[in-house]
């Protein structure tokens, strides 16, 4: 179905299994992409190009997520997931771990040009805020004890990072994930006890 321009809506036998790479590439006009219920690995570049999509729906039975950047996928803003899915969660269409400790994808095109991190994050996944094009800031918690590589990457807009923490626990969180946030410009790091002013990546 790769290149169908005219395609909105998708309804796939419920017995598929398997999808592959670049399925539905260049479907413009597809809003909305449910996983078939017995597929058990997502991978975001069978919706490369999909210009219109807004909503990705995780179902019961996904083990596995692939996302890296949503090539074309300029008005993407929601995660959805079953209930009954014990791997994943969504929460204000994020996508977590099931038990929420790790972020692991936020929507390219979520409304809103900031966004706070949870407190009971632990982790942020690779890749897992890529190609945000409308953050300005990040609000994060000092009970992050992990920030994947690259984890937030290609954010141009994003320059402010709002740490509820100290600045020792900053610099702390930021020596030991060398290479994170390299790909964008953060210049300000407001602390709860001062401010650190940063060099463009």
């Amino acid at each position: 179905l790769s290149g169908f321009t005219k395609l909105k809506t998708l309804d796939m036998p419920y017995s598929i299994k398997y999808i592959g790479s670049s399925a539905f590439e260049g479907c413009s006009a597809l809003e909305t992409f449910l996983v078939p219920n017995y597929v058990e690995h997502f991978n975001a570049s069978w919706l490369y190009y999909c210009d219109s999509l807004k909503t990705i729906t995780i179902s019961a039975n996904v083990k596995t997520v692939k996302i890296d950047y949503m090539w074309g996928c300029n008005s993407f803003s929601e995660f959805n997931v079953y209930s009954t899915n014990p791997t994943f969660a969504a929460k204000d269409g994020v996508l977590y771990s099931k038990d929420l400790k790790c972020l692991l994808a936020y929507p390219r095109a979520k409304n809103g040009d900031s966004f706070s991190i949870p407190s009971y994050v632990e982790r942020i996944a690779t890749y897992a805020f890529n190609g945000c094009d409308y953050l300005e800031s990040i609000s994060m918690w000092s009970t992050i004890q992990k920030l994947g590589s690259s984890a937030i990457i290609n954010c141009d807009s994003l320059h402010t990072v709002r740490f509820n923490g100290t600045t020792s626990e900053w610099v702390k969180l930021d020596n030991a994930n060398l290479g994170w946030d390299r790909s964008f410009s953060i210049t300000k790091v407001y602390c709860s006890n001062g401010t650190i002013s940063r060099s463009k990546a």
